[in-house]
């Protein structure tokens, strides 16, 4: 997708969740993707329009649409902001976690007059959708063969996969700047794992930072996680959230 040679420009619109704005103050690596997507597609001549959260800032050149404040459980209130807008674009890329645009795309292709929806659903995370959209072509992306997988198993259908660009001028590679520590940086939730590193760390005698937070959601667990950093003696440390360029601090000077 970020390579794409179109031999026209094409209006593209970009739906994100409505929980962080774009691009992320701290934790966001979605809206982070979003920003970047956005960013080089309308470098290649494209119009883009972003739909997120009050207080986002889209790149240069790129339009931003509004769908309401920052709140977790709000994506039909969003939707019901932006649907009368979807016809206007060439391609709808959705990002959103419920995928209320394929609604749009399944009224939209019921009216003969109505032309081919290109609509283009993007999974983040590993919840199947409770039930699969009535529409021509479902058009799902996953980000990994793994998650990929997932879906295929849940739908009966097939599921393609792409991987996430990364802007890497964003980032460093400094070996003189290597450190001793290694680094666990994620969302704090239990299947990420973030307990078995600090035990694996603690095991081996080895230095651990540990970065990142959560929508809210698991609160329970960052206090296991700060529980088992004290009880480390000073090995493990817990940091929580930190903006971008601190994050590339952490990983610039992270053994591993």
């Amino acid at each position: 997708y970020l390579s794409i040679e179109s031999p026209e420009s094409l209006r593209i619109a970009l739906i994100n969740p409505c929980l962080i704005p774009v691009p992320p103050p701290s934790y966001g690596g979605l809206e982070q993707v979003t920003y970047d997507l956005a960013d080089c597609l309308a470098q290649k001549g494209h119009d883009v329009t972003i739909y997120a959260v009050e207080g986002s800032h889209p790149p240069p050149h790129v339009t931003l649409k509004e769908i309401g404040p920052a709140m977790h459980g709000n994506e039909q209130a969003a939707y019901n902001r932006y649907k009368s807008d979807l016809m206007d674009y060439d391609v709808v890329h959705d990002a959103s976690w419920r995928a209320f645009p394929y609604q749009w795309k399944q009224a939209a292709q019921k009216e003969k007059d109505r032309k081919d929806i290109k609509l283009l659903h993007h999974y983040h995370g590993m919840t199947p959708l409770p039930s699969l959209p009535e529409v021509d072509h479902l058009n799902s992306v996953a980000l990994s063969q793994t998650q990929a997988f997932h879906f295929e198993q849940a739908y009966g259908k097939k599921v393609r996969w792409v991987h996430n660009g990364i802007a890497l001028e964003r980032y460093r590679y400094d070996p003189d700047r290597k450190g001793d520590r290694f680094l666990f940086l994620s969302r704090m939730m239990p299947s990420k794992g973030a307990h078995i590193a600090i035990e694996l760390c603690r095991e081996l005698n080895v230095p651990l930072d540990v970065v990142g937070g959560s929508f809210g959601d698991a609160e329970k667990y960052i206090e296991i996680i700060k529980g088992m950093c004290d009880q480390s003696g000073g090995l493990c440390v817990y940091h929580g959230e930190v903006p971008h360029d601190k994050k590339v601090d952490f990983l610039t000077e992270a053994k591993a």
